[in-house]
């Protein structure tokens, strides 16, 4: 089960009853504040989960109670790539909007987070996935296809064609390559139709 600030504790890293209900590191701006707070509270704590999934750590800390609601309601948290330079920018400012202070500029909508979330998915497959061997889906693909196309897909730049004009160039070789097999295949079952 989820805690996105909904339950009563007893330690000072939480609430203390008759105080703030709720867990207060996750809790929004405007929460803290006893302001009125809709969807977008909620897209606030999943980015203070995210941020503590990524960073290893609370993006917001205090020495005590105060020191922490200050923290969040006052204070920018420490930028997501200080603790880990590899992570992605554009998942840095995702988060980054998603711990906004100002509703107006959080995410409006947890699927506005969440398409952007797919499309870094998304484009991290892209960048840094290994494509699987083409000819593992038909072995039939002639080797030199197969080459063709992980050249054009590699990762590293300096691996790729250079120019659209290489890549086309080995593609027609390639094509030529294979309508002359085409053609001496279809020379040879004439031939052993005719004996």
């Amino acid at each position: 089960m989820t805690d996105f600030g909904i339950a009563k504790a007893i330690s000072s890293s939480r609430t203390r009853t008759g105080v703030i209900l709720g867990t207060p590191n996750y809790m929004s701006p405007e929460q803290i504040m006893g302001q009125k707070i809709d969807p977008r509270s909620d897209i606030f704590s999943l980015g203070v989960v995210f941020y503590q999934l990524l960073a290893g750590e609370l993006p917001f800390q205090g020495d005590n109670l105060s020191s922490l609601l200050y923290q969040i309601t006052q204070v920018k948290h420490p930028p997501l790539r200080s603790f880990n330079p590899r992570i992605p920018v554009a998942c840095e400012q995702i988060i980054d909007k998603a711990l906004a202070k100002n509703l107006d500029e959080r995410f409006q909508t947890a699927g506005q987070m969440a398409k952007l979330v797919r499309l870094l998915s998304l484009l991290y497959q892209i960048t840094q996935v290994k494509h699987p061997p083409l000819r593992s889906f038909n072995p039939r693909i002639p080797v030199a296809c197969e080459q063709i196309i992980d050249k054009a897909l590699a990762k590293n730049l300096d691996e790729r064609f250079q120019t659209a004009g290489q890549m086309a160039k080995l593609v027609r070789l390639l094509a030529l390559k294979v309508d002359q097999k085409q053609k001496k295949r279809l020379a040879e079952q004439e031939a052993a139709s005719r004996a």
